[in-house]
């Protein structure tokens, strides 16, 4: 799990680290600890491509244990020669680490040139990058015009066409939204569109430039990377919003920086190392019950599909792995074709009607809430996948949303009739929240602002700024708040927040919803159990963990599916 910095608390934890170096008199130390981390992901790049090391946080089309690079310069001498690296550098720090880095490099062998791409730059490192061999072009805007400086125009583009590695050093995490070079030329900024197009690898210093490192916001000028290498620790912009469709696998550089004392509302990153040791294995003595049971209000006759779907992905879920993370019951309350289509798929189902949800009929083979015995039995509950707007569904959705113990994920169709006054929670004599009922809402962004209109509630937009948009639903409403995207972001009450490392772009397709609906499901239903079994409830906080680390589980086991 790692803790995800804003760009204040990345410059409050940097700011007595240099204030020291400026006082030893090496002013530049953080900068070149920095930058020699970047020229090694460079040189891998050049040297082992496509075989790179496993990323700190994995690009969206691909998924991997999240590992430290060893701190080591692969690719000295001839394996580096002929090697073409071209940095587009900044004005500032950024600009520096780029130069730096191009440093050396150069003196490795390779062949490096730095295009200024604005009227000043980083004055030390400059020299150091002039000093080991690396070309300096200056090309902004009152250069890159007619005569030598259209000659020299023409030169950078060339170079551009034939670079192995294309470095982006031009903004840090101080940018906020686009490319704000005074002179940054429009032939060169179309690289940072259609950088694709260009044979070279993309690597971005720090961040792509132009991306606010604070939301993860970005717009269509931010360039494309093909790895970012990022320093001292991770943006959440990195990770959060439209950012993962920018940044491409994430390396960090450890340059020594100590987290801040109070780290309760820091976002944290869910690793699919996380996710994993998640997944709970079954003990000796375990049976159905003990295991966990997961209850499903899930597909109508118009959407048989999205039950199956759901039932599918949570049955899936400890089929392997020696039954890692398996539920030990599931329950299905279908109508129709639905409830069929599910026992026909999975017939160790459980399936009751689901108009004895809505109007229980108390019997003796009824729990005390009127229910079905076995309904009684449920640990964590679904509610909403393919359930469409007849009332014959909607109405058990509700009485389950109303009157279940445990957790009730609240997804789809559920969302629209779902209000604050339903769900209920206790406080512990201790303080810390606790679930008797704890709803957790699924919404992706349209949901989401239907919902919060619906409400008048006064959140964040989450197409801006998703971190603060769940995290002001989740305050406003009492209810753990998995806002899908991007980057899947789950917030707690509370403001503990959890962003889940997962391939959302493979996962963008009918159904996909339905699945994680089932994941979110067994993961709260066999913790719900085992913390049950040692008396206790889950909190809010954990809830909200559990939730991105199934996210994640979701984008391992489906995005392939």
């Amino acid at each position: 799990m790692h803790l995800l910095y804003s760009p204040d608390e990345v410059r409050a934890a940097e700011a007595p680290m240099l204030a020291a170096c400026e006082a030893a008199g090496n002013p530049d130390q953080l900068m070149r600890q920095a930058a020699y981390g970047l020229a090694v992901h460079i040189a891998r790049a050049v040297t082992n491509r496509p075989a790179l090391p496993e990323p700190t946080v994995a690009g969206p089309e691909t998924l991997a244990a999240l590992t430290m690079p060893a701190p080591s310069m692969p690719g000295t001498g001839s394996q580096l020669r002929g090697a073409l690296i071209v940095g587009l550098i900044g004005p500032g720090n950024n600009g520096g680490d780029g130069l730096y880095a191009l440093a050396e490099l150069s003196g490795r062998g390779a062949r490096c040139v730095a295009v200024m791409v604005a009227d000043r730059w980083h004055e030390r490192a400059a020299a150091a990058a002039t000093a080991d061999g690396v070309e300096v072009v200056k090309h902004h805007k009152h250069e890159a015009g007619q005569g030598s400086g259209a000659t020299k125009h023409n030169e950078v583009l060339q170079h551009l066409a034939c670079a192995d590695v294309i470095v982006d050093a031009v903004l840090g995490i101080g940018a906020k939204g686009g490319m704000p070079i005074p002179g940054w030329d429009a032939d060169a900024q179309t690289w940072a569109v259609h950088g694709e197009t260009l044979d070279a690898l993309v690597v971005a210093a720090d961040c792509p430039s132009g991306l606010n490192t604070q939301t993860g916001n970005a717009d269509e000028m931010v360039p494309l990377a093909d790895i970012t290498v990022t320093f001292g620790a991770l943006k959440r912009g990195l990770v959060a919003g439209a950012a993962r469709e920018k940044t491409g696998d994430i390396y960090l550089v450890e340059i020594g920086l100590q987290a801040p004392q109070d780290t309760h509302l820091m976002p944290r990153l869910i690793t699919p190392a996380d996710a994993e040791s998640e997944l709970l294995a079954p003990r000796p003595g375990d049976h159905k019950y003990s295991r966990g049971v997961l209850g499903m209000v899930a597909g109508s006759p118009a959407y048989p599909g999205a039950a199956v779907l759901c039932s599918t992905a949570a049955a899936a879920i400890g089929a392997h792995d020696a039954g890692r993370g398996g539920i030990g019951m599931l329950v299905t309350a279908g109508r129709g074709a639905a409830g069929q289509a599910v026992v026909q798929t999975l017939p160790e189902v459980v399936n009751i009607d689901r108009a004895e949800l809505a109007s229980p009929a108390g019997s003796a083979e009824s729990a005390s809430n009127g229910w079905p015995a076995v309904a009684s039995k449920v640990n964590a509950w679904v509610v909403g996948p393919g359930l469409g707007e007849e009332p014959e569904d909607l109405e058990p959705a509700l009485a389950v949303m109303r009157g279940a113990q445990g957790s009730v994920i609240v997804d789809a169709s559920a969302l629209a009739v779902w209000e604050p006054s339903i769900a209920a929670r206790t406080d512990t004599d201790a303080g810390a929240e606790v679930s008797t009922m704890v709803h957790v809402l699924t919404p992706h962004a349209g949901e989401f602002l239907a919902l919060v209109n619906r409400l008048g509630i006064d959140a964040a937009d989450p197409a801006e700024d998703p971190v603060s948009a769940a995290r002001d639903l989740a305050a406003a409403v009492g209810a753990v708040v998995l806002l899908k995207g991007s980057a899947t972001v789950v917030a707690a009450p509370s403001g503990v927040t959890f962003l889940a490392a997962s391939a959302a772009a493979k996962l963008a397709r009918a159904g996909s919803g339905d699945k994680l609906a089932g994941v979110l499901g067994a993961m709260l239903a066999t913790h719900a159990a085992r913390a049950s079994a040692r008396g206790e409830e889950l909190s809010l906080e954990r809830i909200a963990q559990l939730c991105a680390a199934a996210a994640v589980v979701h984008g391992m086991k489906h995005s392939a599916a």
